[in-house]
């Protein structure tokens, strides 16, 4: 790994270097553009340069709210290293992007740096520097601006391109008068310019950027009395940062006039292109800005500069000391920043004095213990086997690869006691295994400093710089040293000469806290935990694992261990049913045997007492977390408050519709159709709001089959959650996007099977919001949502009885039936449509009884409707023909003819059937029926092979 540049917003950073060169209105004010000239410039609306005229001109025409904003590039006093004069503008910069962020709107605005030679080299700093200090929210705010960087001859120096490094001390001889001492210091630490050039490259910025280098040689000057010399500076291999979003321009042009772009047009039209990407990222950049309002907890008060001039070429090769410094106070390994100073840190070999041998075995696994109740995963565990002690490798970091694993997976899904049971059985196979809570910066450091004692690679009272220490630890693991202990045991292990060690990184939820804690390759095993599953693809782990919930007779034997309960079963029915609600979340299964044990119930107690309800009593942390070592609850584990905005609607969203393979296509198409306060605005939105779901693994999704799942449990606790009227709210928002989703046919009551597929995709997400609606006896909803609720339910139960599920579209028949009754008049024609649904489903089950009451009713109603049409319809001698249905399954047979007659006579007026569209295939039979119930078989036969003939036609 890289040594660290930190750079950090402080008070004593020169914030009033920004200068505006041109303001907006708030309300105008639609992107910050912001100018790092080159080093020794300073822009100011007075005293432009012609060089940079351009912008006040262009910049207006391309987006007219810009506001156009410079940085003060000058040097301080002579006598300092000029890389330390950098690392110094950086720092001011990011302090005054942090301190000017509310009267600038540097925080609530896109963020475009346009940054001509060493100036995107302190860009670049500070992009690194401000994504090590995400966990800072008013860093975080500035990270969501920053959309765009147009570099104008800024090197690119890599280790790669070594030769060309003599570059960079000829730019600075282009820009800026230095001493010849200075020169020669700057060409020996060339490296810090390829360091900071590395990490900006490992971050991978999701922004554009544009690079644009030089195509003329630029005249450089070896002194008063020597000759003049033409070089070019930054050529295309030179400006290149092969990050993903780059494009490379060239530009007719030397150093000094690569940043006029009024003579390169492509210069020009990549700055609109970047501009307008800017712009339309207004709306989601406020909503971070909003999701991070709170007000920060701690001041950054440091200013402090960790020397990376190294070599990863030459093993030997160290930091360099900087004596000379008159103005900073430096201060080597210090962790005392309260006054301006630079830290240099210093080598591993000058600060490693080692006054003891480790001693291995080495285990940091504290403050776990094994857990007595653990249960299950043995096919996982087979897993991690396979990837450490593989039969390629004769032992654990034998192989070229760094053998690693992310386990990632929902909060409560035992991740952590998962890796806890793998290292306390795994301890005979390594020499060292070192537990890492990876959830705070600050708690990493601390522990890579417990780790550095244990191994003694610093002294018990030395109070080295965490970095420092930590530095010493990443050496270690990719060289690690043993010796032998007394024991057979470690005498044994001692043949090999290298140590072999598991490195655990828990609650990894933000791996770019990782950056500089993940070890080089082919020196041991890191295992890490994760709610993201993105985590393995960003620190490029061997092997990744999505953990689902514990078996169902694993989850039932665990909540059997918990109770107390073993003996009475080895599979206890209660058990093992209370295991399938819960889908095996060990936490959850821990919490009904908390609440069991409370309650001095038994298990079959606890699953008749919440058999028709929601578990409420789990999201209660005063009868769950009786045994606070994991320090969450289901009220707790899933931080429903730490998400943005977007996407807490999407997850309240959710909750109201069937947890398994939601088809995305349901949601998206739904964007340019419903317009609601919670729901998204545009695609983009939408999977922002997915990501922000998927980074704690609140949602599943199918990549392949285009679909995304929730865990039920997820879902309780959500609505559990809902506020005044947030119910209804999010109600009525499911029941649109539904609506506007399912194929309404032009016949209600004959679906055509080719929409079978669509309707099957819907239709249990209409039974979800039934059972919702159910549950709820307070919840008013607008007349609209209520007609289109209840249109769904007649669908969506119609849909069932052609399927032949006739229970489940009574129940939804019913309940469709219960709202047309409380709301006839929002509801309309729909109150029939739902009696003739429940009369027809009945008359399918051959009951008649039932069948006839709702066959009246709905005769009645679709009566009142047919009297204000000009003549009776096809639903009118619907109506005729399912009276007589059921009149024939009760034995009324003579009533049954009759209407089937004006059924069948209504019809043969229609003008579908006089165009030969339309033959009255229900009316006729149901006809030929009832004449054969009362012996009249040979009608019955002529009108069967009537409708056979009018068929086959």
């Amino acid at each position: 790994m890289l040594p660290t540049t930190a750079v950090n917003p402080a008070q004593t950073a020169r914030s009033d270097r920004i200068t505006v060169l041109q303001s907006q209105p708030p309300k105008r004010c639609t992107i910050n553009v912001i100018i790092v000239p080159e080093l020794g410039a300073k822009l100011s609306p007075e005293h432009l340069p012609n060089v940079w005229r351009w912008l006040k001109i262009t910049v207006p025409s391309i987006a007219p709210g810009a506001q156009l904003l410079a940085f003060d590039m000058t040097l301080p006093a002579a006598g300092v290293s000029i890389w330390q004069s950098i690392m110094q503008r950086s720092a001011d910069l990011m302090g005054a992007l942090v301190e000017k962020s509310d009267n600038l709107l540097l925080a609530q605005r896109p963020l475009l740096f346009i940054c001509h030679g060493y100036g995107g080299v302190v860009v670049k700093c500070v992009f690194n520097s401000s994504h090590e200090q995400y966990y800072d929210p008013r860093v975080r705010k500035l990270i969501s601006v920053q959309v765009g960087i147009m570099f104008l001859g800024t090197p690119h120096a890599t280790y790669k391109q070594r030769s060309k490094w003599i570059r960079l001390s000829l730019l600075l001889r282009s820009s800026v008068a230095l001493k010849p001492l200075l020169l020669a210091q700057a060409e020996t630490e060339a490296a810090t310019i390829a360091n900071i050039s590395a990490k900006f490259e490992e971050l991978g910025i999701d922004v554009l950027i544009a690079s644009i280098y030089e195509t003329k040689r630029t005249k450089i000057s070896d002194g008063l009395f020597r000759a003049s010399r033409r070089d070019l500076l930054v050529d295309r291999d030179f400006a290149e940062t092969n990050l993903k979003n780059e494009t490379l321009l060239p530009a007719d042009a030397e150093h000094s006039t690569v940043c006029d772009l009024r003579s390169n047009p492509m210069g020009i039209a990549e700055l609109k292109i970047m501009m307008d990407n800017a712009v339309a990222q207004q709306d989601r950049i406020q909503r971070t800005f909003d999701s991070l309002s709170a007000p920060p907890t701690k001041a950054i008060t440091e200013v402090a500069w960790a020397s990376t001039v190294c070599d990863p070429d030459h093993e030997e090769s160290s930091v360099r000391r900087i004596s000379d410094l008159s103005m900073l106070n430096a201060t080597k390994g210090s962790t005392d920043l309260s006054h301006t100073s630079f830290e240099i840190i210093s080598s591993v070999s000058e600060s490693a004095k080692v006054k003891e041998k480790p001693v291995f075995p080495c285990y940091l696994l504290d403050p776990h213990t094994r857990n007595p109740e653990f249960v299950g995963h043995e096919n996982l565990f087979a897993i991690l086997d396979q990837t450490y002690f593989s039969s390629v490798t004769s032992s654990p970091g034998d192989s070229q690869l760094l053998n690693s694993c992310v386990i990632s997976g929902l909060g409560g899904v035992g991740k952590t006691q998962i890796t806890i049971e793998y290292a306390f059985t795994r301890r005979q196979h390594f020499d060292a295994i070192f537990w890492v809570n990876a959830d705070e910066a600050g708690k990493l450091a601390e522990r890579f400093h417990q780790i550095a004692l244990r191994l003694a690679l610093v002294d018990k009272n030395d109070t080295a710089d965490r970095v420092v220490t930590r530095n010493l630890v990443m050496e270690w693991l990719s060289h690690p040293g043993k010796t032998a202990n007394a024991t057979s045991e470690e005498e044994e292990m001692s043949d090999s000469p290298d140590v072999r060690w598991l490195l655990v990184f828990d609650n990894a939820d933000d791996p770019q806290l990782l950056r500089d804690y993940w070890p080089i390759p082919g020196r041991g095993c890191v295992l890490a935990t994760s709610r993201d599953p993105v985590t393995r693809s960003y620190l490029n782990a061997t092997r990744s694992i999505d953990l689902q919930g514990l078996p169902i007779n694993d989850a039932a034997l665990l909540l059997q261990k918990l109770t107390g309960q073993a003996a009475i079963s080895d599979l206890d029915p209660d058990a093992l049913a209370l295991a399938t609600r819960v889908q095996g979340l060990p936490l959850a299964i821990s919490q009904v045997a908390a609440i069991t044990r409370r309650r001095d119930m038994t298990i079959h107690e606890f699953r008749e007492t919440y058999k028709n309800t929601a578990i409420t009593d789990l999201y209660k942390p005063t009868l769950t977390r009786q045994n606070d070592k994991y320090g969450h609850d289901l009220s707790s584990v899933w931080a429903f408050g730490d998400l943005g905005s977007d996407a807490h609607n999407m997850l309240d969203l959710l909750a109201l519709l069937d947890p398994d393979e939601l088809d995305e296509s349901i949601l998206t198409q739904a964007i340019s159709n419903v317009d609601h306060v919670a729901f998204f605005s545009s695609q983009a939105v939408y999977i922002e709001a997915r990501t922000d779901l998927m980074k704690s693994s609140l949602l599943k999704r199918n990549k392949e089959l285009g679909q995304i799942s929730i865990h039920r449990l997820v879902q309780d606790a959500a609505v559990l959650s809902f506020k005044h009227d947030r119910l209804q709210e999010i109600f009525e928002l499911a029941t649109q996007i539904l609506s506007c989703a399912w194929p309404y046919p032009e016949d209600r009551y004959n679906h055509n099977p080719e929409l079978f597929a669509n309707f099957e995709k819907l239709q249990p997400h209409i039974v979800k919001l039934q059972a919702v609606f159910d549950s709820q006896h307070d919840m008013t909803l607008m007349p609209e949502t209520i007609k289109k609720f209840s249109g769904l339910l007649q669908q969506g139960g119609w849909y069932l009885q052609e399927r032949g599920n006739f229970d489940e579209a009574l129940a939804i028949f019913e309940t469709a039936l219960k709202i047309c009754e409380q709301h006839s008049e929002a509801v309309g024609e729909l109150h029939a449509d739902v009696l003739f649904c429940m009369a027809s489903t009945l008359s399918e089950q051959n009951d008649g009884d039932r069948a006839i009451h709702f066959a009246e009713r709905h005769f009645v109603q679709r009566m009142q409707i047919e009297k204000t049409l000009p003549k009776l319809s096809l639903y009118g001698a619907l109506a005729y023909s399912e009276l007589a249905l059921a009149q024939m399954l009760t034995g009324y047979y003579e009533q049954a003819i009759e209407n089937c007659k004006i059924s069948r006579g209504i019809a043969f007026e229609d003008q579908e059937f006089l165009d030969g569209d339309y033959w009255p295939y229900f009316g006729t039979i149901c006809l030929a029926f009832s004449l054969s119930a009362i012996g009249e078989e040979q009608h019955a036969v002529e009108l069967l092979s009537e409708t056979v003939d009018w068929g086959n036609k």
